[in-house]
């Protein structure tokens, strides 16, 4: 009785289990020193290393521009205040610390990073999209300044670093070493806080409640050792009870001052993220906060926002008052040329121009000034003003290509088409070397109009079409360009060589990639890709070309890893293991940890004889690789050793991360061969023939079908494939031993014969194995088609077909070679030749058996034909009976 109340009592107040995925409300601070005190789960990969030491928790990073986190399993969290002390501990690598919160799974979260060099930003995955919600920001300063302002190219220039997560800000001279990072989210609101000091705020309710993770990101590793990065976490603070939540944010947000520079920080964020309205409530809230003048930055960041949003009068007034503050200041430099802006979207062209002018008396030297005033010219008709001004900008921006547009543009108004050309041409190289692909869209027209006999704008065209992916096209115009004579752009030949590269058709790239050499022999792109090209259609390692062109690559660009890497390779294929290890170290080294590299270093493994490292080598990667490159390299290995059933469960691991992988699909394909799975090798080889982009491949793959179609007694089917794949290669010369040794095992002896005879007219006599194949084909050919004949003493050998056709009578009337059938005995049916008969002859001169003494006779067919088709072309034959 005693024991059931013990009992009862100690389930009445035994302490609940926690629900790790119940909201929890609590406080919970940690030095994170070890796992009893915190509660991320220690990982380790070839990416990266998470572990627990007496000063906190260390993120060792080795993968550049590799999102890392370390997640916290235990609890979700909705309304919470945190904070986390970050130590930057490599200060020659550049890189971010921070933490993931509302973390419900891989694809949905929110992050918080702050660089090593002084800035921070905040960001949206949603069902695996990135919404940038703060872009790179610069982090309140200990001692106030007055912001300067940028001007508005300095504003474009950012637009796309702000944007995208992977591409680091600015730097600054001295990064920083530690940061403490305050966050408090309560419900949609979120306020950030950088060393105990406001940095942003903003409203966001995507994502309600989750996890939280420890959080890094490598942009540059360490110059010295170029090896990893590492983040100590120390001092981790969470309170997730609204109550207390939202008095911390009240707190930050109403009654501590907030610095005005971080507020004005946070509207050029806004800004440049393209969200005006943000921006201009950040400036009107920094305004009611701070009493006083505005300053001309403020003013003009104002000024810039209004006019995003179609706020003319207001932008007006604003740039009007940042030009009485200084009409001297960079800032009313600006200004000037923002309001211009409002006079060309109002149609003020007029007062465009008067305005100008005013302005171009103090600012003389500003290329913007200039190409506003042409504007407005240009709009009234003022077409050689407008020419003069655009002109003058030009000198002033020479790598503008809307101004060279410009200009072609007014001299297609004058009249003079072939100048404006030339300026449409200037703009379309400038807009190609920028990048500036919308831009070049736009004046493609221009130039398909004005210069259709041009190599100039045709190339211009055909390099915009490439760099957009859209191939047909840029060969195109390629093409024509290289038919009007381009000689000299080398990048014309370049690039259609790497178009027919792409189509499979590596051996017409070669001349256009020594064409492009000729051109400009100091590329060093052209030479590698030369090298590279010579490398994978010969293989051979002592070719003369390859070496020379490698040579020349690695003389003009020592500092490209990919070269170091294509001489790795080459060395590796001659058994040179030595050099293959120094160039493949200088490219680890330039590159990082790249796959391909990892994959020539277990190839190197392999060649020194060592395919257990070389196995754990790929095997480390195979996790962390999302492209199956590792896994497909394992399965190589596991089939060079002969371990076919493991090699299999690798090779269908690469195809399960890469399902559309036509070179992971011919490998498994080889593997089943090999196994006699031939029906499994059929199914994955016409996926692949199915397969979206199978050009560069088709020719193997339709060898690899014509070889299991005639395993599996397909002939039809296999002479089919064959023919299809020497249409899509004609140049593979083993294609038509393939389909000769098909045509000899169907019986269809013609048909053979014609592409035996192929074979001769393609034969190299260096290529020792071409001549063996031609060798083995004609003995095939003659056992198939021919009969054996030969004499019981000498074995002299006589070749006649298998299907004699009718012998006619005939006579000889002169005396046959001595090579020729002397005739059977029809007693023992041994045959003999003419000169090892005549040893035996009877009283008149006829041929005896030396065996039997019988007279030999010409009874047997074959003899007949044979004496026959000597006496045919003799042209002595005469029709007789005998």
């Amino acid at each position: 009785m005693w024991k059931l109340i013990v009992q009862f009592f100690r389930m009445l107040f035994k302490k609940k289990e926690d629900d790790p995925d119940q909201i929890k409300e609590e406080v919970w601070t940690t030095d994170l020193s070890h796992p009893g005190k915190g509660r991320f789960i220690p990982e380790e990969s070839t990416k990266y290393r998470g572990f627990y030491t007496k000063q906190g928790f260390t993120l060792e990073l080795y993968h550049e521009h590799t999102l890392t986190w370390i997640e916290d399993p235990l609890y979700r969290y909705q309304d919470l205040f945190i904070q986390l002390d970050v130590h930057f501990s490599t200060p020659t690598a550049y890189y971010a610390g921070g933490l993931q919160f509302h973390r419900v799974d891989d694809s949905s979260y929110y992050s918080l990073l702050v660089s090593n060099r002084g800035y921070f930003r905040l960001d949206l995955l949603f069902n695996g999209r990135t919404m940038p919600l703060i872009g790179w920001t610069e982090i309140p300063r200990s001692q106030e300044k007055e912001a300067s302002g940028k001007t508005r190219e300095q504003f474009q220039s950012e637009k796309t670093r702000q944007e995208n997560p992977s591409v680091p800000p600015v730097s600054l001279s001295v990064p920083i070493t530690a940061v403490q990072i305050g966050l408090i989210v309560s419900g949609e609101r979120m306020c950030i806080l950088i060393n105990n000091r406001w940095a942003a705020e903003i409203q966001d309710a995507t994502i309600p409640e989750g996890r939280l993770a420890l959080l890094g990101v490598l942009y540059e590793k360490p110059k010295e050792t170029h090896q990893s990065a590492s983040l100590l976490f120390r001092h981790l603070h969470v309170d997730s009870r609204p109550l207390n939540v939202e008095a911390y944010y009240i707190r930050w947000t109403s009654f501590i001052p907030i610095s005005p520079s971080a507020r004005y920080n946070l509207a050029e964020t806004f800004f440049v993220m393209n969200q005006p309205h943000a921006a201009l409530v950040q400036l009107k809230r920094l305004w009611k906060e701070r009493p006083g003048p505005r300053t001309a930055s403020e003013l003009l960041l104002a000024g810039r926002s209004a006019l995003l949003l179609g706020l003319h009068q207001e932008a007006e007034e604003y740039f009007d008052h940042c030009i009485e503050v200084d009409s001297q200041a960079e800032e009313s430099r600006a200004a000037l040329a923002e309001k211009a802006k409002i006079l060309y979207l109002q149609d003020r062209y007029g007062e465009l121009i008067e305005l100008t002018r005013e302005a171009l008396g103090f600012f003389p030297q500003d290329p913007v000034l200039h190409t506003l005033q042409a504007h407005g010219a240009f709009q009234l008709g003022l077409y050689e003003e407008a020419l003069s001004s655009y002109q003058e900008a030009f000198q002033k921006d020479n790598d503008n290509g809307l101004l060279a547009q410009n200009i072609g543009s007014t001299f297609e108004k004058l009249g003079n088409p072939e100048e404006a050309l030339r300026w449409y041409c200037k703009a379309g190289k400038l807009f190609l070397n920028q990048e500036q692909y919308h831009d070049l869209e736009l004046l493609i027209p221009r130039l398909q109009e004005l210069g259709s006999s041009s190599a100039e704008a045709h190339g211009i065209i055909g390099k915009y079409f490439f760099a957009v992916e859209e191939y047909p096209k840029a060969q195109h115009e390629l093409e024509r360009a290289h038919t009007l004579n381009a000689q000299e752009d080398a990048a014309v030949p370049y690039l259609l060589a790497l178009i027919s590269i792409q189509e499979g058709h590596r051996k017409k790239a070669l001349s256009l990639l020594e064409e492009a050499i000729a051109l400009d022999p100091a590329v060093a792109t052209f030479h590698f890709r030369l090298a590279e090209s010579r490398f994978i259609l010969y293989g051979s390692t002592h070719d003369g070309k390859t070496l020379y062109h490698l040579e020349e690559a690695l003389r003009l660009d020592p500092g490209n890893g990919w070269i170091h890497n294509l001489a790795a390779q080459i060395a590796m294929a001659k058994g040179d293991v030595t050099t293959a290890k120094i160039h493949l170290e200088k490219a680890r080294e330039l590159l990082g940890e790249e796959i391909p590299l990892i994959i020539n270093q277990a190839e190197l493994l392999y060649l020194q004889g060592e395919p257990a490292q070389a196995l754990e080598l790929v095997s480390r990667y195979e996790h962390d690789d999302t492209t199956g490159e590792a896994a497909h390299e394992k399965g190589t290995i596991l089939y060079r050793l002969g371990r076919f059933e493991e090699a299999d469960e690798a090779f269908q691991e690469a195809l399960r991360k890469n399902p559309r992988s036509i070179e992971y699909q011919l490998s498994r394909a080889h593997l089943l061969i090999d196994m006699g799975l031939y029906g499994e090798a059929d199914d994955i080889l016409a996926d692949a023939y199915e397969t979206e982009g199978k050009e560069p491949y088709l020719s193997r793959i339709l060898d690899l079908i014509g070889y299991v179609a005639t395993k599996k007694g397909e002939f039809p089917r296999a002479e089919v494939a064959y023919r299809l794949a020497i249409e899509a290669a004609p140049e593979e010369v083993h294609l038509y031993q393939e389909l000769a040794w098909l045509y000899l095992t169907m019986g269809r002896w013609q048909q053979a014969r014609e592409l035996i005879d192929k074979l001769k007219t393609l034969r190299n006599r260096e290529d020792t194995e071409l001549e063996a194949a031609i060798t083995a084909l004609e003995e095939q050919y003659l056992e198939s088609t021919t009969e054996k004949v030969t004499c019981s003493v000498c074995q002299r050998l006589w070749r006649l077909p298998r299907q004699l056709p009718p012998v006619p009578p005939l006579k000889l009337v002169a005396q046959p070679p001595e090579d020729l059938p002397a005739g059977m005995c029809p007693s023992c049916g041994k045959i003999y030749c003419i000169q090892c008969a005549k040893e035996h002859l009877d009283a008149g001169g006829r041929f005896l058996c030396p065996t039997c003494q019988q007279h030999l006779k010409l009874i047997d067919d074959r003899l007949r034909y044979l004496l026959y088709e000597w006496s045919r072309q003799s042209e002595i034959a005469k029709n007789i009976n005998f």
